[in-house]
Formats: structure tokens, C-alpha cells, sequence
């Protein structure tokens, strides 16, 4: 799934000529309404050909940021109105987005430039920009600590972001994907290598602590801090793999949609959400049961999700459509 959807935007860079960040800007923001097993849903068009991949959500501020692919551009969603309210121009094909909400900084991944633009929430503008020798994808942020960790294909990156200087780097095989999360509890980070290991990083000191064979193609990956669950997507096996964060051990596989890659939890409600890129469906799952409760379908190759805590809201980036789907959780 991860190679389609790579595929797919390189397939489509020769038409970045033709859409100057003025035009992409002004076509955003149509909007479509459906209701789906009582559960509202919202679809945000990005606009031709903006290939809307990453998703991440301050909910201190209640803004949403998408990247867009072929936009050079961050969008922002207003989670009061599910309406776009602006743009950001970043670095050459945006890929992931992290989001500090402490310090209200934004982190994009420009796979093309290969560089880490940093943007700040409060003035939407780009403050920095961190330059890294390699096809950067996943990037995750550490809150509590304030590091950054960055997905560069030979390695994973650490950045101050106090500094925004790369502190250490640290060796690793890694295919691309949207593959880093942080536990900010255990301050563990954990980095999915797209083949069959897992990382387990030490953010005291910023080494591999621990590998977990993980097989079938792992990819997208969330954490549950309340029970320190991590949840892997195997995109080869169509499942969602559970690993118990204090002993690394797999606790159950259940299968979910057809390539699977995006997650995320529900603390509250103690629900996983996880984006199946095959069949272009969003599962729902019971924390409490880990079974499927629902298969709601969204766009045509739903991809990043995010959600939003405070709002109860969820948000997922389809790219073939060019849209975001925003439900209730």
C-alpha cells in the first residue's frame, strides 16, 4: 500500500507546474455532508491533484493540519467549522506532520527537499527549516521532552526543539512510511522498519533499546498510554497487531480492512481507529472486546488520520479524492 500510494505521487510530480499556491489555496474548502451508521460525516475538498497524505491535530487550538503531496502545502482546517481557513507553503512534496500542542509548533517532512520545515501554529509561518540527507517520511514529537524524532530512510533523527538542531542520529533500515510514535508516558519511541521488526528507542538516551519481529510488512502504528498497548498495522496480512509496551511481547493480531495504515485511539473511549487503504474504509474497534464494532466507509484511499480528543472528531486524508473525512468518534 505504502508503494501505491509513493507510486502515485510520483506518478503526479510533473503536474506541480501547473497549480501556483495561489490557485491551490482558493480551491479549497468544499464541503459535502453524509450520514453514516448515525455517525456524521463531513468531506473537505482539498482540491485537484493536492494528494492529501499526513494528518495531524493540535486540540489546545482545535486546528487540524493536512499535507498535501503535490500542494507544497500544509492546509488548516478549522475544527469549529470543518472548513479550511488557510495554507501553509512548505518545503517540495510535504509528506508527515507532527504537531507539538505545548509549544504550538508544527513539523512537516518534505520528501523532495529533504528537510524538516518548522512552523509556527500561532503565526501560521515557517521559522525553520532543518535540512537532512535522506527521503524523510514519518516524524513524531516527544511533548514532554520536546525532541523530535524523524524517519530519513538510513536512520532516524533526533532534533532539539528547543534548538532545532539534530542532537544524534541513529542507525536503522528503514522503508518509507508513516512508521514513528512516541510514548510520552515511558518516553519510548517506537519506529516500524516496513519489513518485519519493530524499534524500540530509549528517548533518555536516544539509542535502540529493544527490536520486536513484527511480520507482514508493518507500517502505520499508535499507542494507547493508558493501558502502554502499541498498535501495529500489518499492511501484507490485512490485520492490527497489539504489543504490550512492558514486556514487548504480541498480545493478539486481529484482522481489520483490506491494507490497512493509519491509527489511532480513543483514550476516552477506549477505541481504535484504523484507515484500510484497499478497501477505503475506517474500522472501528472496541478496546475493550478488540473486535470490530463498524466499517464506515470514507473516501477513496483513506491514508493519514488524526483525531481530535477534545472535540471527539477524526479526521482522515483520502487521497485519491482529495478530500478529508471528518467524523464523529
Amino acid at each position: 500500500m505504502y508503494g501505491k500510494i509513493i507510486r502515485l505521487c510520483n506518478r503526479r510530480i510533473s503536474l506541480m507546474i501547473l497549480f501556483s499556491f495561489t490557485l491551490l489555496f482558493s480551491s479549497f474548502g468544499m464541503l459535502t455532508h453524509n450520514a453514516i451508521a448515525n455517525i456524521t460525516t463531513t468531506t473537505i475538498r482539498t482540491g485537484m491533484d493536492t494528494l492529501p497524505i499526513g494528518v495531524a491535530v493540535n486540540p489546545n487550538t482545535n486546528k487540524i493540519y493536512v499535507t498535501t503531496n503535490q500542494g507544497n502545502g500544509v492546509l488548516i482546517i478549522d475544527g469549529n467549522t470543518s472548513a479550511i481557513s488557510g495554507a501553509i507553503k512548505v518545503g517540495s512534496r510535504p509528506y508527515a506532520i507532527t504537531v507539538n500542542p505545548n509549544t504550538n509548533t508544527i513539523y512537516v517532512t518534505n520528501r523532495s527537499s529533504h528537510n524538516v520545515s518548522v512552523v509556527n501554529g500561532s503565526t501560521n509561518t515557517v521559522t525553520a527549516t532543518i535540512n537532512i540527507d535522506g527521503d524523510l517520511v514519518g516524524i513524531a514529537v516527544n511533548p514532554t521532552t520536546n525532541k523530535i524524532y524523524v524517519n530519513g530512510g538510513n536512520g532516524i533523527y533526533v532534533i532539539n526543539g528547543s534548538t532545532n538542531k539534530i542532537t544524534s542520529t541513529i542507525p536503522a533500515s528503514i522503508l518509507a512510511s508513516l512508521n514513528v510514535v512516541v510514548n510520552s508516558i515511558t518516553n519510548k519511541i517506537y519506529v516500524s522498519d516496513g519489513k518485519q521488526t519493530v524499534y524500540v528507542i530509549n528517548g533518555s538516551t536516544d539509542n535502540i533499546a529493544s527490536e520486536i519481529t513484527v511480520a507482514n510488512a508493518p507500517a502505520g502504528m499508535a499507542i494507547d498510554v493508558n493501558t502502554n498497548t502499541i498498535f501495529v498495522a500489518t499492511k501484507n496480512n490485512n490485520s492490527l497487531v497489539m504489543i504490550n509496551g512492558s514486556t514487548n511481547s504480541i498480545t493478539n493480531t486481529m484482522k481489520v480492512g483490506t491494507n490497512p495504515v493509519g491509527i489511532v485511539v480513543n483514550h476516552a473511549a477506549n477505541k481504535i481507529y484504523v484507515t484500510n487503504g484497499g478497501d477505503n474504509t475506517l474500522s472501528v474497534i472496541s478496546g475493550a472486546t478488540n473486535s470490530i464494532t463498524s466499517n464506515i466507509t470514507v473516501g477513496n484511499l483513506p491514508t493519514g488520520i488524526g483525531f481530535n480528543p477534545t472535540t471527539n472528531k477524526i479526521y482522515v486524508s483520502n487521497i485519491i479524492d482529495n478530500s478529508i473525512s471528518v467524523l464523529g468518534g
